[in-house]
C-alpha cells in the first residue's frame, strides 16, 4: 500500500514536471517570436529593410497578428521621449486608436520605440504582461513617476520660452495636474479628511 502511494507520488511529480517544461518551452517559443517581430519591426523603421521585403520572406507574419499595414503603421509612432512619457503615451493612444491596433499590436508597437529605463522595465516583464498595452504602460509610467516636490519644482519653474500664450497656458496645466495627481497619491487620506473638515468651517 505504501510503495504504491509512493508510487503514485512519483508518478504525478513526473507528470508535474512534464507539463511545466512543456509550459516553459511553449513560453520561450513565444518569447523568440515576439522578439523576431521586434527586431523586424526595428529594421523596418530604421529604414534599414522594406516591409514588403519581410513578408515576402515569412509570409505568416501578414496572417498573424502583425499585419502588413501595421509595419507601416511604425513609421507613424513617435519617438520615445523619457523626459515627458505621459505626452508620449497620449498621442501613441491617439494613433492606435485611429489605426485600430489590437492589445497586443499596440503592446508590440510599443516595445519597438521605447528606449532607456523604459526599455529596461519592458524587459523585466513576463512574456504575458508584456502582449498587454495597459501592463506595459503601467510599468513604464511607474518607473518614470516623479515624487510630488519634483513635479511641483517642474511646475514652479516653467518658462515660457518661444511659445505662445496659450502652449504656455496648456504646459503649465499639464504641469499643475501633474503635480495634483501625484501629490493625492503620496498623501495620507487622514490629511484630506482633516483638510476638508477645516474648509467646511
Amino acid at each position: 500500500m505504501k510503495l504504491e502511494t509512493e508510487r503514485e507520488v512519483e508518478v504525478e511529480r513526473l507528470r508535474q514536471e512534464k507539463l511545466l517544461s512543456v509550459e516553459r518551452l511553449r513560453q520561450e517559443t513565444e518569447q523568440a517570436r515576439i522578439e523576431l517581430q521586434r527586431q523586424k519591426l526595428a529594421l523596418i523603421g530604421d529604414g534599414k529593410v522594406a516591409a514588403d521585403v519581410l513578408l515576402a520572406d515569412n509570409p505568416s507574419v501578414s496572417s498573424r497578428s502583425m499585419g502588413s499595414d501595421n509595419l507601416g503603421d511604425l513609421k507613424l509612432v513617435p519617438k520615445f521621449d523619457e523626459r515627458d512619457p505621459e505626452t508620449f503615451f497620449s498621442l501613441f493612444e491617439r494613433l492606435a486608436e485611429m489605426r485600430g491596433w489590437s492589445d497586443s499590436v499596440s503592446a508590440l508597437m510599443l516595445q519597438c520605440v521605447l528606449t532607456g529605463r523604459a526599455q529596461e522595465v519592458f524587459s523585466s516583464l513576463s512574456n504575458s504582461e508584456g502582449l498587454r498595452y495597459a501592463t506595459v504602460k503601467t510599468a513604464v509610467l511607474k518607473a518614470y513617476e516623479l515624487v510630488p516636490e519634483a513635479y511641483r519644482q517642474r511646475f514652479r519653474g516653467w518658462k515660457r520660452g518661444d511659445k505662445s500664450h496659450l502652449e504656455f497656458a496648456r504646459d503649465l496645466s499639464t504641469q499643475f495636474d501633474r503635480y495634483i495627481v501625484t501629490l493625492l497619491k503620496y498623501w495620507p487620506k487622514s490629511y484630506f479628511q482633516v483638510f476638508g473638515k477645516t474648509q467646511k468651517t
